[in-house]
């Protein structure tokens, strides 16, 4: 049942569907008989719950009423999603909840509720809201810790844009949906990183072009590219598409990794992302509404990258991208394959900036209950395999780059059906055995065998019509961009 866990999600909290009607519905399209006590205890257990508890409401109205008397405003989450406040007091009202009939009930006011299997015991959370955006957008510079402002509003965007289903898995496509134009803004992302990354392989078409014209120091042709990278910053702040604002912050640590001109990109970058803020921030408030989903949130987001210290910006990729993984994981569920690659993402990224980061500490160490649930050529399996397998001819191990690289190119062959996934895993594979060849010294091996270039012709006839997309091929190859 957990794989049709967004599904559920949708009928049963969004669309408001019963209990019966869910059932119903999961076993006229997907043919999954459920017992009511079932789908009652999964519900409970991912705290999918419509009604709240006598004991859960009092115990919000103690944790709000204490700190209404200290003066101070609340955001009340429980079991980490939202709480309506307004609906609580009205449930407060009907249900005659005053002080003397919860004590007269035997419930306390100055404990709070717990449950058995929740996480520290406690399911209602009770904080002061952050400040609402100033007028001016100024950037402070020296920030010397992370905003706590900015992780909430990350919790804000991601939880909202789930709780108002504007971010919803396609179960038939096996993404996400975040946002009306997503294809456009996919594109203007796939355009933005060719011209400005420093990324190369056969997905990224012609390369990441002025990242590598600038390390060669061809300054005067690379900023035009740089220029014309540039141009699509407006658009991707404008975006809804949820792995945006992810994807944006790895390009600026990628930057920032590099020397004196990368930094120097690095702020120019976050400072056009800044001012395009600004920009759309003044169009809001001069329209009187956001015009999309979550604007406020967006708007608060950016802004709060522009206050943050640039030496601070690898943690709060770290902090955002481990944030979008677990709130994945509470409204997809694990078995997502959306879910799967947010770990997959930090992952990556753990295991290229740090050398000292063991490959068993990031990834799986055996790869058999991804085998045995979604079988050898599912992309978890695959985006295991081809992490590894760039990890360890990073470090220079290519006798195991030699060795392993062929589980790659006899999974890769076992695709059917999908010709651009298997072509993309093969070309790879193909090439990392050649390269750990040439390496090793086994010259007349890796000119002897012509199969990478005859699936890389292959590979490059089927790509021309292949529309961008964010994949984790993407994030293994690339190194930055976001999957689904």
């Amino acid at each position: 049942m957990d794989r049709y866990r967004e599904e559920i999600f949708r009928l049963y909290i969004t669309e408001k569907k019963t209990m019966n009607d869910v059932m119903e519905i999961l076993k006229r399209d997907h043919g999954l008989q459920v017992k009511p006590r079932t789908l009652r205890h999964k519900l409970c257990q991912w705290g999918y719950m419509k009604n709240l508890k006598r004991a859960e409401v009092v115990e919000i109205l103690r944790q709000v009423s204490s700190r209404d008397s200290a003066g101070k405003d609340s955001v009340v989450t429980l079991r980490q999603r939202p709480v309506d406040l307004e609906r609580v007091r009205r449930h407060e009202k009907r249900a005659g909840l005053q002080r003397p009939m919860h004590a007269a009930r035997g419930l306390s006011l100055s404990q709070p509720v717990t449950q058995p299997g929740d996480a520290a015991g406690a399911v209602v959370v009770c904080r002061t809201p952050p400040p609402a955006l100033p007028r001016s957008l100024p950037v402070v510079e020296g920030q010397w810790k992370i905003s706590e402002k900015l992780l909430h509003d990350v919790d804000t965007l991601v939880k909202g844009s789930f709780e108002a289903m504007h971010w919803s898995f396609d179960t038939n496509k096996g993404s996400i949906r975040s946002s009306p134009r997503q294809v456009d803004e996919m594109t203007a992302w796939y355009r933005f990183e060719e011209r400005s990354g420093q990324a190369e392989g056969p997905e990224v078409g012609a390369g990441s072009r002025a990242g590598r014209l600038t390390k060669r120091q061809r300054f005067a042709v690379a900023g035009g590219y740089w220029r014309e990278a540039f141009t699509f910053v407006e658009r991707l702040v404008q975006g809804q598409h949820h792995a945006i604002i992810p994807n944006l912050i790895m390009e600026i640590n990628d930057l920032n990794r590099e020397p004196d001109w990368g930094k120097e990109l690095a702020n120019k970058l976050r400072g056009y992302i800044v001012s395009w803020n600004e920009i759309i921030e003044a169009r809001r408030q001069d329209d009187g509404n956001g015009g999309r989903p979550n604007s406020t949130a967006l708007i608060s987001i950016y802004h709060g990258l522009g206050q943050s210290d640039m030496d601070l910006m690898v943690e709060i990729e770290e902090r955002i991208v481990k944030r979008f993984g677990e709130l994945f994981e509470l409204y997809l569920g694990t078995n997502c394959y959306a879910s799967f690659s947010m770990k997959m993402v930090a992952a990556r990224r753990r295991l290229l900036r740090h050398p000292w980061a063991a490959l068993d500490e990031c990834l799986p160490a055996s790869l058999s209950h991804l085998d045995h649930v979604f079988g050898l050529t599912d992309q978890r399996s695959l985006d295991v395999i081809r992490l590894r397998l760039e990890t360890l001819e990073s470090r220079g191990f290519y006798e195991m780059v030699e060795v392993e690289a062929t589980d790659l190119i006899r999974r890769a062959e076992m695709i059917q059906g999908n010709d651009w996934l298997r072509l993309s895993n093969l070309c790879l594979g193909w090439e990392l055995v050649n390269r750990a060849q040439v390496m090793l010294g086994k010259y007349d091996l890796a000119l002897a065998d012509h199969s990478e270039s005859r699936f890389k012709s292959e590979f490059a006839r089927i790509d021309a019509v292949h529309p961008p997309v964010f994949t984790s091929y993407f994030i293994e190859i690339s190194g930055r961009s976001l999957t689904c």
